[in-house]
């Protein structure tokens, strides 16, 4: 079965229908699956930025956030996790490696890599409660840009990043480069 692309704000209304108590994994993923976006429909939210991958809020409420990430070749996020917040992941154009990571058994602040894997353009990815620590990358052997649409439920308000020597810290959301397709200018 072939499904139609629609409208950015298509796939918007259609998460704002989900009621909050069945806003999860299963449900989520099928809202991704049967909307996948028309890429044209994101041209004011794609904002890149060099030095970093770029963060650009299509929208917001109390349930959830979606924003478009825009990667550069050679871009990557930070080793990470959302407290508190239900993640997904499709990508649009683009390819990205994910990497999954868990906290040892021996000590929290120690990290090991359990998994890596290329993203599906159009297949959503949940990032896993049990297995929330991750990375995405867009590694130089892609050649190219991506373009990644992620839904936060709850918006984001803190995220821990992990270090060197796995250290890791509690930090703000990251900034958002635009909000609804205007830039900001921070």
């Amino acid at each position: 079965m072939v499904v139609e692309q629609t409208h950015c704000d298509e796939l918007v209304d259609a998460l704002n229908s989900i009621p909050e108590n069945y806003f999860g994994f299963e449900t989520v993923a099928d809202c991704l699956k049967t909307h996948p976006i028309d890429e044209t429909s994101l041209e004011p939210y794609l904002h890149f930025r060099c030095a970093r991958v770029a963060r650009n809020l299509i929208f917001k409420n109390d349930l959830f956030e979606l924003v478009a990430l825009c990667w550069n070749a050679g871009q990557a996020s930070p080793v990470q996790s959302f407290t508190g917040s239900k993640c997904w992941i499709v990508l649009s154009t683009g390819r990205l490696q994910l990497q999954t990571y868990q906290s040892s058994a021996a000590s929290r602040d120690n990290i090991v890599l359990t998994d890596t894997f290329e993203i599906r353009s159009g297949v959503p990815v949940p990032i896993s409660p049990v297995e929330p620590i991750h990375q995405l990358l867009n590694v130089l052997p892609f050649k190219g840009r991506a373009v990644s649409l992620h839904i936060y439920s709850p918006p984001i308000s803190e995220q821990v990043v992990y270090g060197p020597q796995n250290s890791h810290r509690r930090i703000p959301s990251p900034p958002y480069d635009s909000r609804y397709g205007n830039r900001d200018h921070t």
